[in-house]
């Protein structure tokens, strides 16, 4: 899932998002240039 389709599920902002993965709340990976959520 991308940083958009996770905010939508969550009903939150990509802004809060980013911070959830920067704090290891979220577990993510990148694929080149852009950030995947597991």
């Amino acid at each position: 899932m991308t940083k958009q389709d996770v905010a939508a599920e969550l009903r939150v902002s990509v802004k809060t998002v980013s911070r959830l993965i920067a704090s290891g709340d979220l577990a993510a990976f990148r694929v080149g240039h852009q950030v995947r959520v597991r």
